[in-house]
C-alpha cells in the first residue's frame, strides 16, 4: 500500500505538472472533444493533494488516467497534423495566388511593353515613308534642274547663233550703207544696187527696237529669244512686243 501511495503521489505530481499546458491546449481549439479530462485531472489533483494518512485511490484509477491521457495525446496529434495540413493548403493556396498575381502583372506590362513597341514601329514606318517622299522629291527636283540645265545649254546655243546672225545682219547693214555711198563708182547696175539698198532697209528694220521704234535693239528676251527691245524700253516691258509671250528674263547683247 505504501508503494501504491507513492505511485499516486507521483502521477499526481506530474498530472499537476502537465495540467496548465493541456487546458491551455483543449481552449485554443474548439475541434477537439472534450472527454472531461480536466475535470478528472482536477479531481486527481485534488485527491494527491491529501495528506499521506489518507487511504490511497485503487490501481484501476491510475491505468483510467494513463489510458485517457494516451487518447488526449492522440487526439491532439491528430489535431496538429489536421492544422498541419490546413497552413499547408493555405500556403499552397497564397503561393498560387501570388503566382497569378505575378503573371497578371508581368502579362500587364509586357502588354504595355508591346504597345510601346508598336507605336516605336509605325513611327518608323512614317519616318521611312516620310523619307521616301523627300528622297522622291530629291529626285524629282534633280531631274528638273538637269532638265533646266540643257535647257539653258540650249539656251546658250541658240543665243550664240543668234549673236552671229546679228553680227552677219549687222556686217551686212555696213557693206550695203558702204556700196549705196559708192554707187556711183560702182561697176553694178542700178537696180542691183536698189536690191541690196532695200535689203539693208529691210535689216535696219529688223534691228529696231519694236516698243519705240527709234533706238536698235539691244536686248534679248526670254524665253522666247527675241531681240527686239532697246535697253530703255525693256524695263517697261512684260512681254515680248513680237510673240506676246511673258517676259521671265532679259539679256543685254553688245554688238
Amino acid at each position: 500500500m505504501a508503494v501504491q501511495a507513492q505511485d499516486w503521489m507521483e502521477i499526481g505530481g506530474v498530472c499537476e505538472f502537465y495540467q496548465p499546458m493541456i487546458e491551455q491546449s483543449l481552449q485554443r481549439s474548439s475541434n477537439i472533444p472534450n472527454f472531461g479530462f480536466a475535470n478528472q485531472m482536477s479531481i486527481a489533483t485534488s485527491g494527491a493533494s491529501f495528506n499521506s494518512n489518507s487511504n490511497p485511490p485503487p490501481l484501476t484509477l491510475s491505468h483510467s488516467l494513463a489510458s485517457q491521457l494516451e487518447r488526449q495525446k492522440v487526439e491532439i496529434d491528430r489535431f496538429i497534423a489536421l492544422q498541419n495540413q490546413r497552413l499547408m493548403t493555405t500556403l499552397q493556396q497564397q503561393r498560387k495566388e501570388q503566382l497569378l498575381w505575378l503573371i497578371r502583372r508581368l502579362e500587364s506590362k509586357a502588354t504595355t511593353l508591346l504597345q510601346q513597341k508598336e507605336e516605336d514601329i509605325l513611327k518608323a514606318s512614317k519616318r521611312t515613308a516620310e523619307l521616301e517622299e523627300c528622297l522622291r522629291k530629291v529626285q524629282m527636283e534633280n531631274e528638273t534642274w538637269q532638265r533646266i540645265a540643257r535647257e539653258n545649254e540650249a539656251m546658250a546655243l541658240a543665243l550664240n547663233n543668234t549673236l552671229e546672225q546679228v553680227r552677219e545682219s549687222a556686217c551686212c547693214s555696213s557693206s550695203a550703207a558702204d556700196d549705196a555711198e559708192s554707187c556711183c563708182d560702182s561697176p553694178w547696175p542700178p537696180a542691183l544696187m536698189g536690191r541690196k539698198e532695200e535689203e539693208a532697209a529691210v535689216v535696219d528694220e529688223k534691228m529696231v527696237c519694236k516698243a519705240c521704234n527709234s533706238r536698235p535693239s539691244c536686248v534679248l528676251l526670254l524665253p522666247c529669244r527675241h531681240l527686239c527691245s532697246c535697253k530703255s524700253c525693256e524695263a517697261f516691258l512684260e512681254m515680248c512686243p513680237v510673240c506676246k509671250s511673258a517676259k521671265k528674263a532679259s539679256i543685254e547683247v553688245f554688238i
